[in-house]
């Protein structure tokens, strides 16, 4: 019998009122009995807080997770039920949730208009997000009322914004449809509406309508607002704009916020993201959800709850002090739009939202020309005045502040500018003249008393900082060297200390760039083992971060630790080169730094198997001798490395077995790879002994491992390169989607758009691979094999101009390509310069004396020239490496009949019979030499059998017609030569002879 508490909680479950914001998955989990009310709503408080922090907010179920209130059998089962109300996009993949049961037909999705369905497996935590509201259909589009929804535009806290087309207005539209179906959620919207609405200015966004959407869901009706569409992003997208640009929109902003604020309007959330910016650049102020009329003082602005963004929010905001917010409020947040714009930060930061209002309160902002020493002293003071704690200090309004920015635009004075130091010194003289006189007797009395002591306290006081300074450097303590410095500077400017002081902001500056770049190098990196497009944006971010740690860098102080995390960024991102120079760099600045040489001997792995794994069609210029120094610098710097875990241990085993199969030794290869996976199947890096396996397999066993190693990391940039590999000959469709999936996942991974190329030529479409090889060629332009693939393009495109450049870049990149010089001999053949197609087949088997292509297309050339005994050499070498192709038989007999020695005629084409007793085209050419000496029965024997081996050899049949006609079976040789006419080509070389004896052997016979 169940006890009496136990029934009573799960009464209390069952019976939980699910808390205002909770999403379906939350929905679920207090139904089933997962999560209490109390706390579902103490996670969505935590989530709510990190959103505003100005981080990414985690899923609920992550949050759920992480409290350990919930288990993982119990999220993949809220999961499996939450699908039955999911759909997923089959173009971009983009997971929608549904607040009503969606409907059989088929639905389009918001973002790229293709079909949305149900998931197969449950939907990953990271990547379900709410997408449709309630709906009606109008053939495959949805419609919100009487709006056709074309795509989804934005996304927040509060609502979503999608781009619609308005029927009445006959024109596209914005249309805020609010998230939830709280009270007081949907005031906010209706009063933003009223606001905005009653704004009239070119520079404040215009309401259209304001509604309430019922249809299908009568118990949680959907508010809206229709408004402008302003398409080309927002001021928070604009970084790549000049600081003239910038000032220029925040002036405008700042006329429109002064225009609010005469009609008795207050922002109060002033930020980048509410500026949009037009296609030409006219700047748009949009969401006045937490606007305040003066006219009309809602019990919303009166809870003393905080509104606004953190980041943006004035002192009175951070202490709740309705009272207190006004026009000046929004002057900060412009202060603030201001300082960003000049200095590229805010001027306050911190990792939670606590610290980050204790310095909004208590901090003055750091000086903008001390962040940015460039900048113009007006706007300094503009900025500063903005910033005013107390905001009677601050500008009225965003009239005063635009004026202030207008006049400095146009060299006007400010007014915010302060009086000047003398000035200020002799209006305080004339108002203290007696004072001063009398005074100033005994001022120079004492003055000279003191003037040793004070310069004598100066130079010690300067001596310790210096001091102190300089043993914080020696210590690596930077924040104490720089305020010892500081300190010292204050006392006496420029010299050593300046120096020290500007290496202490570079060092500081260093260290805050790199923790951005760790974690978000760790998230990508756990996310690459996760399926969706998740890792896509995590890898944005990495990018972003090692931008900025790269300029810091090449303008700043030298640091190991520095240098080495940019290499493990860039390695990460698939740029290899940038990533060894760092790397090499920092082990240069510290030869015993650990963590260098891992990523290093991790490096020289990735660059041994991309020889490897990038097509097979160059294994033949790649050098045995240069993998085996891959694979040995890998293991080098393994061994430098200190091993620290098992991921490490793994890639030590993952170098052991690159540095086999670099020594051809395939059964060591699967020994390592298999005893890899028993100690390390758990590890991450154990993929990547699955596609070693796959080099050493072949066929479909290859590809089952490459796929093995795409399951376990489904962002594997190489395995999906094997793979697509593998596949391109056999199935060219599907090793176009895995080596998109590359180029998706990896963008400067030149391998891929190179491959990606390939295959597309593979396919016929000629134009995206010559651009998917341009790509290539622009992320490497030092490798020969990109320039030569992409003059085959040019060559198939019949350029041959272009090729004949791109066989020469390749050539001067690498004077070994042998292959190369064998194309280009080709053109220069066909362009009848037989003096350069010789000379380049020549360095062809200079290069590579193992190339029988090119000493077969040397020997046909030197046989077209007349050089003989040349051909001959030609030939006899290439059948001592190809003896199974019976072809080189026939050039050598057609060599000898040209030299008159039908001995030696004879026993070539006897020889490739002997080798080769299928093959038609020798006993052809033993046939016509018969026919030549007269030798008709044996002529005929052998002819014959060409026949009969290949039906449709139409030399077969015009050597026999002949033979027949000297044999005196006319009507045979009709015939036959008959046959040759009706299946030979229109530009067969001997039509016309045959033709002439086919009428004058008909014309005897009549």
């Amino acid at each position: 019998m169940m006890q009496e508490d136990s029934l009573d909680r799960v009464r209390r479950v069952l019976g939980e009122a699910v808390p205002p914001g909770a999403d379906l998955f939350g929905q679920i989990a207090v139904r089933r009995g997962f999560v209490i009310s109390e706390t579902l709503r103490s996670a969505l408080e935590e989530q709510a807080r990190l959103r505003d922090a100005g981080g990414a907010a985690p899923r609920l179920g992550q949050i759920l997770l992480t409290q350990g209130v919930v288990t993982v059998p119990q999220v993949v089962a809220v999961l499996e039920e939450q699908k039955q109300w999911l759909r997923v996009c089959r173009g971009c993949t983009v997971l929608y949730t549904f607040r009503t049961e969606p409907p059989a037909s088929a639905l389009r999705c918001l973002q790229c208009g293709a079909e949305l369905s149900t998931p197969a497996d449950p939907p990953d935590l990271l990547r379900a997000r709410p997408g449709v509201l309630p709906y009606r259909m109008e053939g495959d589009r949805i419609l919100f009322g009487k709006y056709r929804i074309v795509r989804q535009i934005a996304q927040g806290g509060m609502g979503i914004v999608y781009e619609a087309e308005d029927p009445d207005l006959k024109r596209r539209v914005a249309l805020k449809v609010l998230r939830t179906t709280g009270v007081q959620e949907a005031r906010r919207l209706r009063r933003e509406a009223t606001i905005a609405a009653r704004l009239s200015h070119p520079n404040i966004i215009a309401v259209h309508e304001v509604g309430t959407f019922t249809e299908g869901c009568e118990d949680s009706p959907v508010h809206f607002i229709s408004m402008d569409l302003v398409e080309g992003g927002t001021l928070a997208d604009s970084g790549a704009r000049s600081l003239s640009d910038r000032l220029r929109i925040l002036e405008t902003v700042a006329e429109a916020v002064g225009f609010a604020h005469s009609q008795g309007v207050i922002h109060r959330d002033l930020k980048p993201a509410n500026v949009l910016l037009a296609k030409d650049g006219h700047p748009v102020l949009a969401d006045f959800g937490l606007a305040r009329s003066e006219l009309e003082r809602s019990a919303l602005t009166r809870t003393g709850a905080l509104l606004g963004t953190p980041l943006y929010m004035a002192p009175e905001q951070v202490l709740g002090q309705g009272e207190r917010v006004g026009p000046a409020t929004d002057v900060w947040a412009l202060g603030v739009m201001l300082y960003e714009s000049l200095t590229g930060a805010t001027p306050f930061r911190a990792q939670n939202p606590a610290d980050l209002f204790h310095k909004i309160v208590d901090h003055e902002p750091p000086s903008p020309r001390k962040r940015s020493p460039g900048i113009d002293a007006e706007l300094e003071i503009i900025c500063l005045r903005a910033l005013e704690k107390d905001p009677r200090r601050r500008y009225p309004t965003g009239a005063e502040f635009a004026a202030d920015l207008r006049r400095h635009r146009e060299a006007l004075p400010i007014l915010a500018r302060p009086p000047s130091a003398v000035y200020r010194f002799r209006k305080w003289l004339r108002r203290r003249r007696l004072w001063v006189a009398a005074a100033l007797g005994s001022i120079l009395l004492a003055a000279g008393a003191t003037w040793g002591i004070w310069k004598w306290e100066r130079a010690r006081t300067f001596r310790a900082h210096w001091r102190s300074a300089e043993s914080a450097r020696a210590a690596g303590e930077w924040e104490r060297a720089l305020l010892e410095c500081e300190g010292g500077l204050r006392i006496r400017g420029g010299g050593e200390l300046e120096r020290w002081a500007q290496e202490c902001r570079g060092r500081l500056a260093l260290g805050r760039a790199i923790p951005p770049l760790e974690e978000r190098i760790r998230d990508a990196r756990l996310y690459s083992y996760i399926a969706g497009d998740d890792y896509v944006r995590k890898l944005a971010l990495v990018e972003q971060a090692l931008a900025d740690l790269r300029r810091l860098l090449e303008s700043g102080p030298q640091s190991a630790e520095a240098w080495t995390w940019l290499g493990l960024g860039f390695h990460f991102v698939g740029d290899l080169d940038p990533a060894e120079a760092a790397l090499r760099r920092a082990v240069e600045l510290d030869p015993k730094r650990s963590d260098a040489h891992e990523a290093l001997g991790r490096l020289y792995i990735e660059r041994f198997a991309l020889e490897l794994v990038s097509n097979a069609a160059y294994h033949h210029v790649i050098s045995s001798r240069a993998l085996e120094e891959w694979a040995r610098k890998a293991q080098d710097h393994f061994r430098s490395a200190v091993v620290r875990s098992e991921a490490d241990g793994v890639m030590v085993r993952v170098a052991e077995a690159y540095r086999a199969f670099a020594e051809k030794q395939p059964l060591q290869l699967r020994d390592l790879c298999e005893r890899g996976e028993r100690d390390f199947g758990g590890s991450m890096g154990v993929e990547e002994l699955y596609l070693l396996r796959s080099l050493v397999e072949s066929g479909n066993a290859a590809v089952d491992w490459c796929s093995k190693a795409i399951t376990r990391r489904p962002h594997f940039p190489r395995a999906l390169l094997r793979r697509g590999a593998l596949r391109l000959s056999s199935n060219p469709r599907a090793a176009l989607e895995d080596l998109d999936h590359v180029v998706r996942i990896a963008p400067r991974f030149a391998d891929a758009f190179a491959n990606r190329g390939r295959c597309r030529l593979e396919l016929g479409e000629k134009g995206a691979a010559l651009a998917d090889l341009t790509e290539a060629v622009r992320l490497r332009p030092d490798s020969a094999k990109w320039r030569f693939d992409r003059a085959c393009v040019y060559e198939s495109l019949g350029d041959r101009d272009r090729a004949m450049g791109e066989y020469g870049a390749c050539l001067r990149l690498d004077p070994d390509f042998a292959p190369a010089y064998v194309n280009r001999a080709l053109l220069l053949w066909n362009a009848n310069d037989l003096s350069a197609a010789l000379s380049d087949l020549d360095q062809a088997v200079r290069a590579d004396p193992s190339l029988s292509n090119g000493y077969s297309l040397r020997g046909q050339l030197r046989y077209t020239l007349g050089d003989y005994p040349g051909a001959l050499a030609d030939f006899r070498i290439v059948l001592r490496m190809k003896s199974h192709e019976p072809k080189f038989h026939l050039f050598v007999g057609e060599v000898f009949a040209k030299q008159g020695d039908r001995e030696a005629e004879l026993e070539a084409y006897s020889e490739g019979i002997r080798c080769h007793p299928d093959s038609a085209q020798a006993h052809w050419g033993r046939g016509k030499l018969y026919a030549n000496t007269r030798k008709f029965p044996e002529a005929l024997r052998d002819l014959t059998r060409a026949i009969e081996l290949d039906s449709g050899f139409a030399d077969a049949y015009a050597a026999r017609a002949f033979v027949r006609d000297s044999t005196g079976d006319r009507p045979g040789g009709i015939e036959d030569l008959t046959r040759a006419l009706r299946m030979a080509p229109r530009d067969w070389p001997l039509r016309k002879t045959a033709e002439d004896a086919l009428e004058e052997w008909r014309r005897s016979r009549k």
